[in-house]
This record gives structure tokens, sequence and C-alpha cells, in this order.
């Protein structure tokens, strides 16, 4: 199966993403073929490339970190991934995979999971129309650096890849 799939993986650190918005990323109503800036037209290309998206990113005080956040909010804009009358996205599935520092009761008791899945799921990926999107987290996930904690990261990485490929199937 592994040859039927291209991956891009995607390190907004490595790759040293600039997560201001500017205003030559703010979007322009009347105009839903604005230009926009080089890096931020770089990434749109690799989204319209996709037909599945796994973002996976850890949770900092009840939110994605400000860095994609700032990849939401420049890249995901007005004319590409949404208009007025829809999206031309031909994304098919999103997975939103967040790593959680705390237990699972405490994340639920907090509400987080459903905070976490309004704001992705629904008021980012329904609203630019991916057809299937959904939240997922990896709780007691702080110490990265743990080999059991990494293990049980990547089990759960593997598992959302094989729901992936199971469904592009």
């Amino acid at each position: 199966m592994a040859a039927r799939f291209a991956v891009d993986f995607l390190d907004l650190y490595a790759e040293d993403f600039d997560p201001r918005m500017r205003p030559a990323d703010e979007p322009d109503w009347a105009d839903p073929g604005k230009e926009y800036p080089p890096e931020v037209r770089r990434h749109m290309r690799r989204i319209e490339e996709a037909d599945h998206l796994v973002v996976v990113f850890p949770v900092w005080w009840s939110a994605p970190p400000a860095i994609l956040k700032g990849w939401i909010e420049r890249t995901w804009t007005h004319g590409f991934a949404y208009t007025r009358s829809g999206s031309d996205l031909t994304v098919r599935t999103m997975t939103w995979l967040g790593l959680a520092g705390t237990s699972q009761v405490a994340f639920v008791k907090a509400g987080l999971d459903q905070h976490l899945d309004r704001q992705l799921r629904v008021e980012i990926s329904e609203f630019c129309r991916i057809p299937e999107a959904r939240t997922r987290f990896v709780y007691d996930s702080v110490d990265a650096a743990d080999p059991h904690v990494r293990a049980v990261i990547w089990r759960t990485v593997d598992g959302v890849i094989d729901e992936v490929i199971a469904g592009a199937s």
C-alpha cells in the first residue's frame, strides 16, 4: 500500500514558518482571486496536492500553539479554502490529533475535548467543506522525551494513518 501514497511531512518550526498575519495576508473579500505572499502560496499548493491531512500538535493553554494558529490564519484563506459560495479544496479527510499533557479524565472534565473539536473540526474543517473531519487526542503526553510516552504517541499516529489508508481504499 505504501506505493499508493505520498507523504508530505510539514514541520512548521523546521521550515521556519512565520505565523504573523500581515496586511498582505488579509483576505480581500471583494477579490477571492487575491494573490497571497509566496510563503503562503507554497503552503496552499501543498494543501491543494493533499487528499488527506493529519495535523499533529501539542495542546497549549487549551488551544493549538500560535505557529499552527498562524498557519491556519495565513493559509486557509478566503478564495483558497473557502468562498461565500463554497470551497474548491480537494482534501477529502482531515484529522486533528492533539497531544494533551493531562489525563483523559481531566481533559474531558474541563470540556477541552468539545472545545477543540468545535474549534478545529467544526469551525475550520467543516467551514472549509472538508467532507470528513475529526479530532483525536493522545493524553498524558507532556513528557514526549520518555520512550513509553513517545511510543504511545506514535502508536496513535500510526492508528490514525491506518484509518486514513483504510478509508481511502
